[in-house]
């Protein structure tokens, strides 16, 4: 869901491939395409993308994205539930204890990774993280959905809890970080506080 008039379409192939996105050709750089979509009116549109290689058959993959009026009036009714005792410090002691509670969580991205409609990042939190111990303290966020923010982009991010994920790290160490399902990313100024 998305409340705003266009969004980007963009995505991988293999060299020499032929991409068509909603019928129109878009052109490769290296393996990388991108077409921006209009969404003139409130409503849901389709996006179909078809990749063609020669010797190969056609891929295809579609995406359903629904524009509305407003999304912080859906948002404030989604939010209603969230629970505001549950902090960054009590998630991150135990996160599976708290799967499928409703968390709200403001932080800037660090990390991040889109593919076939799905976007995987690193939210740095900005509150409830220890003051004055040097810590970071990251959440891996799951969104299934089109947003405006990027990497470095501060956020708001309304999610489920899903539990615990591994995050690999320099060094080839691995960091257990509390992990969310994310229905609604908002991108936000900078944040108070940072």
């Amino acid at each position: 869901m998305v409340d705003f008039g266009q969004v980007e379409c963009s995505g991988l192939s293999e060299v020499g491939a032929s991409v068509l996105v909603n019928g129109q050709p878009v052109d490769l750089k290296d393996k990388a395409f991108a077409s921006s979509i209009p969404l003139p009116v409130v409503g849901e549109y389709k996006i179909q993308v078809v990749a063609r290689m020669k010797g190969k058959a056609p891929h295809t993959e579609t995406v359903t994205i629904k524009r509305v009026e407003d999304l912080s009036l859906i948002i404030s009714e989604w939010a209603g539930g969230v629970n505001k005792s549950l902090t960054y410090q009590v998630l991150s002691r135990d996160p599976g204890t708290h799967a499928g509670k409703k968390i709200k969580i403001d932080g800037q991205i660090v990390n991040i990774n889109a593919e076939r409609g799905v976007t995987a990042f690193l939210l740095y939190v900005t509150q409830g993280c220890p003051k004055g111990s040097g810590a970071r303290c990251a959440v891996y966020v799951i969104y299934r959905g089109e947003m405006k923010a990027k990497l470095h982009s501060w956020v708001s991010v309304y999610a489920k809890v899903r539990g615990t994920r591994a995050v690999d790290l320099p060094g080839g160490s691995k960091l257990h970080v509390p992990a969310v399902d994310a229905a609604f990313v908002r991108k936000k100024n900078k944040l108070k506080g940072r």
